[in-house]
């Protein structure tokens, strides 16, 4: 019988209110994070669940950590302005 594959979507911000207890948006706090999340997805994958991710993350040698680690990793990169971005995404902005 083939495994049945399904996606599960993962958004930084529900992460972040489960495990994250770190409140600021350094850059030493976001690697953290990322690491975290390439851990939950890496064991989703292990239940035969595709991670689907949701994360913005600046540091390009961390993007291909998750790409050489993750099976069938694809990155998605969507262009915006930055006042547009900064509209949408108004946590650590001030």
């Amino acid at each position: 019988m083939k495994a049945i594959t399904v996606p599960l979507l993962m958004e930084v911000k529900s992460v972040n209110f489960l495990i994250n207890k770190e409140k600021d948006h350094s850059l030493e706090t976001r690697k953290k994070q990322a690491m975290r999340i390439l851990k939950i997805s890496k064991w989703i994958e292990h239940q035969q669940i595709v991670p689907v991710i949701s994360i913005i993350h600046p540091v390009e040698e961390d993007r291909m950590y998750f790409a050489e680690e993750l099976y069938n990793n694809y990155q998605v990169y969507l262009e915006c302005n930055l006042d547009t971005c900064r509209q949408r995404y108004w946590i650590g902005s001030a």
